[in-house]
């Protein structure tokens, strides 16, 4: 029952639909991270909540001109936002224990996110085959975990992969993996 003068949604689907229907304030501003299209959003799904906010900000220019192929009449209250990241912070935790310890010395490739439709890492397992292919000495890892993980990991075992891309699977502390 309470009125704000902000409201924000920090992540889109139910968050977004929340602050739309449920919060009530004076101005209201969405975040959205996603392709919305590649995400399985659709106007019908969130029920044209966007029309709802008075700015919408996208965390790139293609995540932008994804959301305004849906939304083109929020143009002029759409603005990129890219994500705030703390260096410091990050070298910090850079320099701690952790990262690879599998003694591999060649090229090692990272990818670190979500294991979800929406990442389409059965792409990079397929590029590491043509690598493999091609002679590389080359290792992929994949930090993260998600709903796709058991379809992955039938791609990788397919195409005779289990050595050369490892899904490790969550770590609290990436960044030791981006130093290395």
């Amino acid at each position: 029952e309470e009125r704000y003068d902000l409201a924000v949604s920090f992540l889109e689907g139910g968050s977004a639909y929340y602050v739309a229907d449920h919060v009530r304030a004076a101005k209201k501003a969405a975040f959205i991270h996603v392709d919305y299209e590649q995400a399985g959003y659709t106007r019908t799904l969130d029920r044209d909540c966007y029309l709802e906010y008075d700015r919408i900000f996208p965390v790139s220019d293609e995540v932008k001109a994804a959301f305004l192929k849906a939304y083109p009449e929020c143009a002029d209250r759409t603005e990129v936002f890219h994500n705030i990241l703390n260096r410091e912070k990050i070298l910090r935790q850079a320099m701690l224990p952790g990262g690879f310890s599998d003694g591999f010395e060649e090229l090692r490739l990272l990818t670190m996110g979500r294991l979800t439709r929406q990442k389409a890492l059965e792409v990079s397992i397929e590029a590491m085959r043509l690598l493999k292919d091609a002679g590389e000495a080359v290792r992929w890892y994949v930090l993260g975990e998600g709903d796709q993980r058991a379809f992955l990991e039938e791609r990788v075992r397919a195409l005779g992969l289990e050595a050369d891309f490892l899904l490790p699977g969550s770590v609290s502390n990436p960044y030791p993996y981006l130093r290395q």
